[in-house]
């Protein structure tokens, strides 16, 4: 049994039809809210760094990103992709994200570590990998993507990166770590190569 079952019990079918869109938006920017708080509280801010697999704070992350990803995402930021919206969110969990961005991936989990200029364009399911798991060590670090610079569908951008102002990462590509992309330039291909 849940609320919109309940509703329909005591107000007429057109009534019904206009609440549960309210309903549903109202519980799911509660979902987004609680991830909010609880990362808030849990991590604070994410910083640069390593931490061994078994340690706490790897738990506590492995938790807000499990929670932001089969709550908040399914429940109520996956609607809203390629939207201005998303930006609200995302900035809230930590993101620094530019003005007047296309945002069309919810593919993050480190979010303080993650910079986004003015105009930017993250394509369908961008992966934006602020950490990775190297001989049982999490290993974490910031991923720059400069003014303008485009990041195609399903390309994955892994930890310590920058995408230049005004440059683009094709579709199905992937920035090794600690790659640093020149300016206005083309790249494509795993690993990405200059176009």
């Amino acid at each position: 049994m849940n609320a919109t079952d309940i509703l329909q019990d005591y107000v007429g079918l057109g009534d019904w039809l206009l609440l549960v869109p309210v309903l549903y938006a109202a519980a799911g920017a509660l979902a987004a809210l609680a991830v909010v708080g609880l990362k808030r509280a849990l991590i604070g801010r994410y910083r640069p760094g390593e931490h061994p697999l078994w340690c706490g704070f790897v738990w506590l992350s492995e938790l807000v990103t499990g929670l932001y990803e089969n709550l908040a995402v399914l429940f109520f930021v996956d609607l809203l992709r390629g939207t201005p919206f998303i930006a609200w969110v995302l900035r809230s969990l930590g993101v620094k994200v530019g003005r007047r961005c296309y945002i069309d991936t919810t593919w993050f989990s480190e979010f303080d570590l993650v910079e986004i200029g003015d105009e930017a364009e993250l394509n369908e399911d961008a992966n934006i990998q602020t950490h990775l798991f190297e001989d049982r060590v999490m290993k974490s670090g910031r991923v720059r993507i400069g003014r303008r610079a485009v990041v195609g569908s399903m390309s994955t951008m892994l930890y310590d990166t920058e995408l230049g102002d005004g440059s683009s990462l094709g579709a199905l590509s992937l920035q090794m770590k600690g790659e640093r992309l020149e300016p206005a330039t083309r790249w494509h291909g795993i690993p990405a190569r200059r176009e």
